[in-house]
C-alpha cells in the first residue's frame, strides 16, 4: 500500500505537473503534517 505522498505525486505525474510543481506541492502538505 502506497503512502499519501505516494499517492499524491502519482495524481500530480498523471496530470503531467512539473517535476518543481510536484516538490512545492508535496513540501507544503509536508509542512502541513508537522
Amino acid at each position: 500500500m502506497k503512502t499519501l505522498r505516494e499517492q499524491m505525486d502519482d495524481a500530480m505525474i498523471l496530470r503531467d505537473f512539473a517535476l518543481r510543481t510536484r516538490e512545492s506541492y508535496l513540501a507544503a502538505v509536508g509542512a502541513l503534517v508537522k
